[in-house]
């Protein structure tokens, strides 16, 4: 496993807290989000929550009342009482997400508002303002931020498509997860925490915070290994004599997924702010094990990832009505895979780098009390975009390589309106270009059988996407809001070589339209109902193609354009306090996707349950808060596989089995104040009654896995952790 060197740490922050430790310049105002960090927001009336900033929808302060979007946030003090044990847990329980788990390459996966796709890049997550994607896949996986929940101020959850403001690939939102709130509250922000758990899980987190002279800072440690599950292949498999002779070889030393589903993340942040100035650094780095192609023959197959980001920038306001905010960010991205099939000989290896520097500028002006406009300018630069993968026994090899760097402009702006006080338009745009750039694939490099493909991915076509917003209130109680937004997702570095090298077209960019009436009313303050009824429609979706080509017995794989489906849903939240010390959240969400390419007008779209349920309560009795958290799953059918060969010859049919709905129930009891030392106690149990269930089969394992792959069994996990 590959390691970050303190000599490379070192040499970041050389390079790095310069900028922010140059004399101030003038005092910065204190941002939306650290007032947010003085106030228990689990205490507040909901009437006044409405009223709050936040930053993530609008790159902005705005009121949650006026933001053009759907939104939730969760606080440290819900993740605390709900003894949420990462960011997976947190997100299963945001109202319409619903977690898949294929055993595979990206950990846990969400799908959102009827969507999931195996590919997962549906919507963005930052750390900070900070973007956690790579140059290679262009992934947006919550396994890529390993932060551990100690170190979370809060999460914002904003729904719906989000290009106008964040570009490529915030198709259904952004998860923005914010570890620098510098205020503070009344409580101690510092601590320290040790957890065990079952399979094998030991978690460490550390968090310091602080502000010396007019430097603030924030950072955070985390450190996460487990044995992952333990299951036997029977529940992944209808007969196990499919994998028990040639070519997966399996027997009854190597029939569990014991040991070959495990894990293990580091985590390293850290955040500084001195008047305008500001930098956030992350390292990251992720090793799990998975499953894919067939089952892991002896100590499982390895993917590592090492994440380093860099974000440096300086905010000024030039006038009373006048600011601008300007901000560096260079990511860098090694990813290593070891696979493990088929026999003890077996020998195959990936690797993949990639680095992405970022400049973006923007300003906000105020024109009057009624208008506001923010506006920005994006430059991004992909340099260095390798990937190798040497499968011996397949056999393929390849080196794919971007011949030049990827490079992409964008111009974006949105403009707020208050028509009267009751009323108030909302109008964004985007403008982004992505260059054509040249890709190269050598087969069998080195070798005298070598070959070399070279193309260039020529679609550099200007995209525009946007967003449009009505928001009236009928008063301060009664909020709608009547939404427009449109998104786009760019095909990867890695979708294009694999077109190139297949002789395929080029990929067009998918797409996303939604239509959304949102509705939120607070009739009582310790009573809120927020209320969505959406329409999407998705467009030149991608889905990959593989083909085995007897003349270079190799096998190819290609993408195309064929995906249409819409969207018709509904989403209900429901919070209520009755009494003290006591409150409680339902949701629910209903929705139909219907798969509109033609001839697939009468198959249910694979992955997308028709219903989902959400349950949250906490009680409160000295310094004891016990807890539950409840999810319902409706059931959920397999990808169609349209070249699949039935017994009687056809073709088309479902890769796996359809899997049942299912319930969950999670308890949580937090003791704090702990020997009256700030010490604290949370013992935390998942999966509650032990529930059986399974996640359809899907990816690369829809090739033998046709019962699907196991849910979380039932699982404990104690922390005792101490607060100064």
């Amino acid at each position: 496993m590959t390691n970050i060197g303190i000599h490379e740490v070192l040499q970041t922050l050389a390079v790095t807290l310069p900028a922010i430790f140059l004399p101030p310049l003038a005092p910065d105002p204190l941002h939306a989000h650290e007032q947010l960090a003085m106030i228990d927001l689990l205490e507040m009336p909901f009437e006044e929550l409405i009223n709050l900033d936040i930053i993530s929808a609008g790159k902005q302060e705005q009121k949650i009342k006026d933001i053009p979007a759907s939104i939730e946030i969760v606080t440290r003090k819900e993740i605390e009482n709900y003894g949420y044990a990462d960011l997976e847990d947190i997100l299963k329980n945001v109202v319409g997400m619903y977690t898949m788990d294929e055993f595979g390459f990206y950990g846990k996966t969400f799908g959102i508002r009827g969507y999931w796709a195996s590919w997962p890049r549906n919507m963005v997550f930052l750390l900070n303002g900070v973007p956690q994607t790579e140059g290679i896949f262009y992934n947006h996986i919550a396994m890529y931020v390993n932060v551990p929940v100690e170190a979370i101020d809060r999460i914002e959850i904003v729904k719906g498509p989000m290009s106008a403001m964040y570009g490529s690939g915030a198709f259904f939102g952004v998860v923005n997860i914010i570890t620098n709130d510098f205020a503070g509250d009344l409580t101690p922000a510092n601590q320290v925490s040790a957890s065990y758990g079952s399979l094998e899980t030991y978690k460490g987190a550390a968090r310091l915070t602080g502000v010396e002279g007019e430097t603030s800072y924030a950072l955070n440690f985390g450190y996460h290994q487990a044995a992952g599950p333990d299951e036997p292949l029977s529940r992944m498999v209808s007969d196990l004599s499919t994998v028990a002779g040639p070519p997966y070889n399996i027997d009854d030393t190597n029939n569990t997924t014991t040991d070959r589903l495990e894990l293990e993340t580091k985590h390293l942040s850290l955040s500084l702010a001195r008047r305008g100035f500001y930098t956030n650094i992350s390292f990251d780095e992720n090793a799990n094990e998975y499953y894919s192609i067939g089952p892991s023959y002896s100590d499982g197959n390895l993917y590592t990832r090492n994440l380093t980001k860099i974000s440096v920038g300086y905010k000024k306001q030039l006038a009373d009505n006048f600011s601008v905010d300007g901000v560096l960010t260079y990511h860098d991205t090694v990813i290593n895979i070891d696979y493990d099939y088929l026999a003890d000989n077996f020998f195959a290896r990936a690797a993949a780098n990639s680095e992405i520097y970022e400049a973006e500028l923007r300003s906000y002006y105020t024109f009057s009390p009624e208008l506001d406009i923010t506006t920005g300018l994006v430059y991004q630069v992909i340099s260095g975009n390798r990937f190798l993968i040497d499968h011996h026994n397949f056999p393929i090899q390849t080196d794919q390589q971007a011949l030049d760097d990827i490079k992409s402009y964008a111009f974006f702006s949105q403009a707020n309106y208050s028509v009267n006080d009751a009323l108030r338009l909302v109008a964004g745009v985007r403008l982004e270009k992505q260059s054509a750039y040249p890709v190269t694939q050598i087969n069998f490099p080195g070798s005298a059988t070598s070959t070399e493909i070279q193309g260039t991915y020529e679609h550099d076509d200007l995209d525009m996407v946007g967003n449009l917003a009505a928001i009236y209130s009928f008063n301060r109680r009664n909020i709608f809001k009547l939404l427009y937004g449109k998104a786009v997702n760019r095909p990867a570095f890695f979708n294009n070589v694999a077109q190139i090298a297949a002789g395929r077209p080029d990929l067009e960019p998918e797409y996303i339209q939604t239509l959304e009436l949102n509705y939120i009313a607070t009739p009582l303050a310790d009573f809120a109902l927020q209320a969505s009824i959406f329409h999407n429609e998705l467009d030149n979706l991608t889905s990959r193609v593989f083909e085995y080509d007897s003349a270079t017995s190799t096998y190819i794989s290609y993408y195309a354009n064929a995906g249409k489906m819409e969207t018709n849903g509904v989403e209900l939240i429901l919070q209520m306090k009755p009494f003290a010390d006591f409150q409680a959240q339902l949701g629910a969400t209903w929705q139909d996707t219907q798969d509109k390419r033609d001839g697939f007008e009468d198959i249910t779209v694979e992955y997308s349950p028709n219903f989902l349920g959400y349950l949250k309560a906490s009680y409160h009795y000295a310094n004891y808060v016990i807890s539950l958290t409840g999810n319902y799953v409706d059931e959920m059918e397999t990808h169609w596989n349209v070249e699949k060969v039935n017994p009687d010859g056809s073709r088309g049919g479902r890769v796996g089995d359809k899997v049942e709905d299912y319930v969950t129930l999670d308890a949580n009891l937090r003791v704090n104040d702990l020997f009256n030392k700030n010490y604290y106690l949370n013992l935390k149990i998942a999966n509650l009654f032990d529930q059986e269930y399974l996640y359809p089969v899907a990816g690369n394992n829809s090739a033998w896995a046709d019962k699907g792959t196991p849910g979380g069994q039932r699982f404990f996990l104690a922390t005792i952790g101490r607060k100064f």
